[in-house]
């Protein structure tokens, strides 16, 4: 990368920094710094308590240390899905094996820091799909060097099992390796589609439900009231990660006509509690004034 270039983007980074730091206050206004002090991922919907650094250090070293050790953890887990499997133990080993080639440097210094920053920063959106969303910038490259490391890495191990150093076997354990990667592959997009199909069959149930029974000028608060919009045209609210109190604010200045839940799945609750309408609690003893003893309609899938 030439001189000029590398001034030019850090000035244009400057640049957007200081009109956020100007126009906004601050480098990550609103929600990108809340986020950057919560103790669990719900913990970001919420509008009824302070999250702040003070209170993410009342949380005390011991809980922020582990749930930094959990987050790579879970992290490490999600790279073996992406990889296949297999290919993830022969991409660790080739970030040994090839961490002095000068070509490869770039990548190894931004898996690195992007790893260590996800686990770090974002502890808990990074486990939750984050990391995900950046594996289009190195999986390719992680891919490579995991096919380019089952030789070398092998061979190495050859030293306890001699088996593992004939070249029949680095082939074997190559294309076994890429059979179930393309396994593992299909089988976790079957599982995500059957997901996102039980959440679009039960946005398209309540939709139906307001279509039968409530005027479009009716507000409803759901988890994802632009989805009830899209199939209803109903104007809609999240509801708040707080204790009901908070709830019931939030849908008396709104005027919420109508609460749909979706629970995550079969035989769950959702995580507001909200399922069980009235005599539902919360973690302070409350019950939802708002919400009868029984739904208008409940449907199960």
């Amino acid at each position: 990368m030439g001189l000029r270039l590398r001034l030019r983007i850090s000035a244009g980074a400057s640049a957007v920094a200081g009109a956020e730091c100007v126009c906004l206050g601050a480098l990550l206004p609103s929600t990108g710094g809340h986020t950057l002090w919560i103790t669990s991922y719900n913990e970001q919907f919420s509008i009824g308590r302070e999250v702040s650094l003070a209170t993410y250090l009342d949380w005390g070293p011991v809980n922020i240390i582990a749930s930094k050790l959990t987050s790579w953890g879970e992290l490490i887990g999600r790279a073996g899905v992406l990889l296949g499997g297999v290919f993830l133990l022969f991409f660790l080993a080739g970030l040994w094996i090839f961490r002095r080639r000068a070509d490869l440097a770039p990548f190894l210094v931004y898996f690195v820091v992007m790893f260590v920053v996800m686990g770090a920063v974002f502890t808990f959106h990074a486990p939750k799909g984050t990391f995900y969303h950046s594996a289009p910038a190195w999986l390719p490259w992680a891919m490579g060097i995991a096919a380019a490391a089952v030789a070398p890495a092998s061979t190495a191990a050859g030293r306890f099992w001699p088996f593992l150093r004939r070249p029949a076997t680095h082939r074997f354990i190559a294309v076994t390796g890429l059979a179930g990667a393309v396994m593992l592959s299909l089988i976790s997009s079957a599982i995500l589609c059957q997901q996102w199909d039980r959440s679009r069959v039960r946005d398209e149930q309540a939709a139906a439900f307001l279509l039968s029974v409530a005027d479009r000028s009716d507000v409803i608060m759901s988890s994802d009231p632009a989805s009830i919009y899209s199939l209803s045209g109903n104007p809609g609210v999240a509801a708040p990660f707080d204790p009901y109190p908070v709830i019931e604010q939030v849908v008396d200045a709104f005027d919420v006509r109508w609460v749909i839940v979706t629970p995550p799945g079969p035989g769950e609750t959702d995580p507001l509690g909200l399922w069980n309408g009235a005599s539902a609690t919360d973690s302070e003893g409350n019950h939802p004034l708002s919400c009868r003893s029984s739904p208008s309609s409940r449907v199960t899938t």
